[in-house]
């Protein structure tokens, strides 16, 4: 059995014994396309005189920092979660022992997604410049990035890019675009979160594989559901700046079988490669299998996070293969630690089966 043991750090400093003590449950919730959150349950109780106490500490109030981490035997302590306080829930009951106050944590990507306004950036900037201008302009929390070059817009003469809205809105809008995940993971250290803006697999490190049967199984369930109808082909025009004249690109996907066609938008390359921008999108309706399931308490020596791939081993299945981690719930109990995971591929692995491709009849 592998055993689980965590930390919490408020504001860098890490929680006292006493303070972990309050705590029932964590919960952290990691989603590569949407922003990370924690969600921390304490006990809150009323004194002799019937006046509440220990339910307005230091560490509980908004954009105070918080910031969980987690080992696994005798492995190395990994962050969860590092972020502000962005609110709580507050539960309370008549009766003893039942009232609860509920902490949440967002990522650090809730402090790009504060201000909401219309800048200019110099036409010709590349769409990854532009996600490194941004991230630059937080020191304080962004300790590094994983930035993704893209390619140069495509022609000397184009309209500038304009932003309305949050920056974490624009990063996000741009990330689409180009296929990329986008998002602020907690760094090595606090208060030094990594900005994302690069395809999957951002990172290339694998955690332990998936295993589903024999005296090696590690995970309980493992689902997958294959969206071979969501395949489009790709097609944009637009119009060249330097003669007026119209171009037109088309990008191909893996097809399964049922693969239509998706037409862009007009304009859709004015400020962008064309070509890049359909085989983004290609890419993008491409991941047709999505795995869902859950790791087996104790069974499993890894931390599943967004943004790496894993392989998983599920006998003689043709969904064995390659995945790309997409999201992942931990929680944190007194007694236990549980992984639920969601998986996606644009195609699998050679399997036991020795085929790349889900073959006729799917399964």
């Amino acid at each position: 059995m592998t055993g689980a043991e965590y930390k919490l750090l408020f504001d860098g400093t890490p929680a006292t014994k006493e303070q972990l003590e309050r705590f029932e449950t964590i919960t952290v919730d990691q989603d590569a396309d949407r922003p990370w959150q924690a969600r921390l349950e304490l006990s809150v109780r009323i004194d002799d005189q019937g006046n509440w106490v220990e339910d307005d500490e230091p560490f509980m109030q908004i954009l105070h920092r918080v910031r969980v981490e987690l080992r696994l035997g005798e492995g190395d302590f990994q962050p969860l979660i590092d972020g502000p306080i962005v609110g709580f829930d507050s539960d309370r009951r008549s009766a003893p022992g039942q009232s609860v106050v509920t902490v949440i944590v967002h990522d650090d990507s809730a402090l790009l997604n504060r201000d909401a306004s219309v800048v200019s950036y110099s036409a010709g900037l590349k769409d990854s410049e532009i996600a490194s201008q941004i991230f630059g302009d937080y020191p304080e929390i962004i300790g590094s990035t994983e930035v993704e070059p893209t390619p140069a817009p495509p022609a000397a003469q184009q309209p500038e890019m304009r932003r309305r809205g949050t920056d974490m809105q624009f990063l996000r809008q741009l990330a689409q675009r180009n296929n990329f995940a986008c998002g602020v993971a907690p760094g090595a250290r606090p208060s030094s979160s990594i900005g994302i803006f690069h395809k999957r697999p951002v990172f290339g490190d694998e955690p332990p594989p998936l295993v589903l049967l024999g005296r090696d199984r590690n995970i309980e369930t493992f689902d997958v559901k294959l969206n071979a109808h969501g395949q489009s082909n790709v097609v944009a025009s637009t119009l060249s700046f330097s003669d007026k004249s119209t171009v037109t690109r088309s990008s191909q996907v893996r097809d399964l079988g049922i693969a239509g066609q998706q037409q862009l938008a007009p304009g859709s390359g004015e400020t962008v490669d064309l070509q890049h921008r359909v085989d983004s999108a290609a890419e993008r309706s491409s991941r047709a299998f999505e795995a869902t399931g859950s790791v087996r308490q104790g069974c499993y020596s890894g931390i599943l996070v967004p943004f790496h791939p894993v392989t998983t081993q599920l006998g003689t299945t043709h969904t064995s293969g390659k995945y790309t981690i997409e999201k992942v719930t931990h929680r944190l109990g007194r007694s236990e630690y549980t992984q639920d995971f969601t998986l996606v591929a644009d195609q699998l692995s050679e399997s036991a089966a020795g085929s790349s491709l889900i073959p006729a009849g799917l399964f």
